[in-house]
């Protein structure tokens, strides 16, 4: 008769086994590509990564090369835009992280093109930092919400950092951005912030950016191959007829309308 203890033992080997083969199965499946131009995102890579590693696994981080392309660009202009700074005015290099929280799954259909990305807002904690700089086990980016401040631990948004995200994926040659949809919350933010911009460059980002309702952990931005003409026609932030009277006055502090009250209820 065997011990308690050998018993026990022979369980967890063989929970460990099961977990294992478990595992195995979901990156086998995950790395099946099923349409011939697209390509599997890696996980993770220095500051562009997979915001939970379940949608990777899950076979939901598939896109064009062209598009992947892009956001590998984004993530290294990024990285060179913060060392370049540091370098200038001392200190660490704070680099803006680009969490992916969606591509496309591996079948193609009309919600699966292979030429969208949803990809997460920059937001602060508490303490200052980025509230996610890998992947993460215990937030799941399509529940998250962002409140008025960081006091009580919770994320804060950073219109300045998201921008500079769509600054860098806008200005990507591989595929060309054709629209950026973002919550009504992140909209008047990234306005305000957009209207510092030089003129060409204010004007192009804001002709991309429209809002959606039920975007509240991610933007999500359509692609389009490179020389083919835009499809998606949007009403400019700067031009749209509420803009003067919903745009909140500038100010250090990150404010919220009660749009995003709504949202985080």
């Amino acid at each position: 008769m065997q011990k308690p203890e050998s018993q026990w033992k022979h369980i967890n080997l063989l929970i460990l086994t099961l977990a294992a083969c478990v595992l195995g199965a979901f990156v086998i499946r995950a790395k099946l590509e099923t349409e011939p131009e697209w390509r599997l995102l890696s996980p993770s890579k220095e500051n562009l990564f997979v915001q939970h590693p379940v949608t990777w696994l899950m076979g939901q981080c598939y896109a064009h090369q062209a598009v992947l392309d892009s956001l590998a660009g984004a993530a290294a202009s990024l990285r060179q835009t913060a060392q370049e700074m540091a370098q200038r005015m001392g200190g660490e290099a704070e680099i803006v992280p680009m969490a992916v929280h969606a591509l496309s799954s591996r079948h193609a259909n009309a919600d699966n093109t292979g030429w969208t990305a949803d990809i997460g807002y920059a937001g602060r904690t508490a303490n200052g930092r980025f509230s996610q700089q890998r992947p993460s086990l215990l937030t799941y980016g399509r529940f998250m919400r962002y409140a008025d401040d960081a006091t009580s631990g919770s994320t804060t948004f950073d219109a300045h950092a998201t921008l500079a995200i769509l600054r860098a994926i806008a200005a990507q040659p591989h595929a060309l951005v054709d629209s950026i949809a973002v919550a009504p919350f992140a909209a008047w933010r990234l306005h305000e912030v957009i209207r510092t911009l030089p003129d060409a460059e204010r004007a192009r980002l804001a002709d991309l950016l429209r809002e959606e309702e039920g975007r509240a952990g991610s933007m999500r931005i359509t692609f389009r191959p490179a020389g083919q003409e835009r499809v998606f026609e949007s009403v400019p932030l700067l031009d749209h007829p509420a803009a003067e009277t919903l745009a909140p006055a500038a100010s250090t502090a990150p404010t919220f309308s009660g749009n995003e009250k709504d949202l985080r209820q």
